[in-house]
């Protein structure tokens, strides 16, 4: 970028800062103009929270919904080519029969043999994506619940509320001692729903990662205890540092 082209583009900002600045005030407007300013240059931001959730499956008590009205079913391998959809987006037929045979467990609500919710439950690794987290070891007791989904003309019904301690009940039976999962800030409904059945937030982690002309320039994580508000930050996401990441603050595990 030449100075005439810089001076161009202060121009132009310029024009929409008095707008920004009525709107947000003087500090954010400083900062979305260098934001901007340092993304026309090639520097690009990415920055993602997650609030962390876990529950005791020792300590809790977990009390059966009145689920009389469907089905609960946990998929076999075997039982795959009976399911016509079992994803939103995220796994194709093979992707998902090769996810059970690596040892995580599926499972679906029927609605009059319509499946209406499907939830997966990761054990013994797992990966958290938005935070580029993705070679986590959980202990041999310890499981993770991803991948929550349920079919649109079913949303409102209560179907996730109603699976949820079912999904649980089951790993209990089977000795597991805890179990977590991670919820961004703006979905209040899931909170609630997780809220209900024992879940507790534990810790928040805020990720930052800087790139440059869509390389990765740096990237870095603070973890902050829910109650307590200690930080640790770590600058690496190498496989050690992962697997301390996710369960920095636990109270379980």
């Amino acid at each position: 970028m030449n100075i005439a082209q810089i001076q161009q583009w202060f121009r132009v900002k310029m024009d929409n800062l008095q707008e920004y600045y009525e709107a947000y005030g003087f500090w954010k407007s400083v900062l979305h103009f260098f934001k901007r300013l340092a993304e026309h240059m090639g520097f690009r931001f990415y920055t993602k929270k997650l609030i962390f959730f876990e529950l005791d499956l020792q300590k809790n008590f977990l009390a059966l919904s009145n689920a009389d009205n469907v089905d609960f079913v946990k998929i076999k391998p075997q039982e795959l080519e009976f399911v016509e959809e079992y994803h939103d987006g995220w796994f194709d037929r093979e992707k998902a029969l090769q996810r059970l045979e690596q040892g995580h467990l599926l499972f679906v609500m029927k609605d009059q043999q319509n499946i209406a919710f499907f939830q997966w439950i990761e054990l013994h690794r797992t990966k958290i994506p938005s935070i580029d987290l993705f070679s986590i070891t959980l202990p041999e007791k310890t499981a993770c619940m991803a991948y929550i989904f349920t079919k649109a003309e079913y949303r409102g019904r209560g179907f996730a509320s109603k699976a949820k301690p079912l999904v649980l009940h089951y790993l209990q039976e089977q000795g597991y001692l805890s179990i977590f999962l991670v919820i961004a800030p703006e979905n209040s409904i899931s909170q609630q729903v997780n809220k209900k059945v024992g879940f507790k937030e534990y810790q928040i982690v805020t990720y930052r990662k800087f790139l440059f002309r869509n390389s990765v320039f740096f990237k870095y994580y603070v973890v902050k205890d829910w109650t307590s508000w200690r930080r640790k930050v770590s600058w690496s996401n190498k496989k050690a540092v992962q697997d301390e990441i996710w369960k920095a603050f636990s109270k379980i595990m």
